[in-house]
């Protein structure tokens, strides 16, 4: 009996660490910040997707995990501008799970860096996030999009760093699930995965 419970508690040992060093929270090809980060190419050119996405209200089309987005300011700033603020809402009611962003920086055609802040009914939080959407031209008729999440300056404690690996499996899914409803909507066709509350 011992024994077995030996090697169970090897095996669960095993396996965290194993879930723990593959979790996809690592060093960038773009930078040398640690984040998780999901790209893909779209039969689309890179201008097309960049207007998609710079409306908040697309979201509702190609998110699973956001019902909906808010802008809070734009009345001041453009949606999708720096300067931006928006408030993410994961449920259409505006109960639950919610996030407040401010676009930071934006290079037209390029990139989008936006803070995470205000994190509500979240099991975890951390502060100092930022994500970025980067699109890079293929072909005239094709680009890369990548969705990635990391902390500001690279700049996070053991804590913080245990709870994105933890959590990082969930984000790069839904990194990948958005793009591929992205994917399907740019190229003419349904999204492929529905949102869920």
């Amino acid at each position: 009996m011992k024994k077995t419970f030996k090697i169970a508690l090897l095996i669960l040992v095993a396996g965290l660490l194993a879930a723990y060093f593959l979790a996809p929270f690592g060093k960038s090809g773009i930078d040398d910040k640690k984040s998780v980060e999901y790209s893909m190419q779209i039969n689309v050119s890179r201008d097309s997707a960049w207007k998609y996405l710079s409306n908040s209200n697309s979201a509702r089309e190609w998110s699973v995990f956001v019902h909906h987005i808010s802008t809070l300011n734009a009345t001041e700033v453009p949606d999708g501008k720096p300067g931006s603020k928006r408030r993410c809402f994961c449920r259409e009611d505006e109960t639950g799970r919610r996030w407040d962003e401010q676009i930071l920086s934006v290079q037209q055609d390029s990139f989008r860096t936006i803070s995470i802040e205000n994190m509500v009914k979240f099991p975890m939080t951390a502060n100092h996030l930022e994500t970025q959407q980067i699109y890079k031209s293929i072909s005239e008729n094709k680009c890369e999009i990548t969705l990635r999440l990391y902390y500001i300056g690279n700049n996070f404690s053991f804590w913080d760093g245990l709870k994105t690996r933890a959590a990082a499996y969930t984000i790069q899914s839904i990194f990948r699930r958005n793009l591929e409803n992205m994917k399907e909507i740019l190229e003419g066709r349904k999204r492929k995965y529905e949102w869920k509350e």
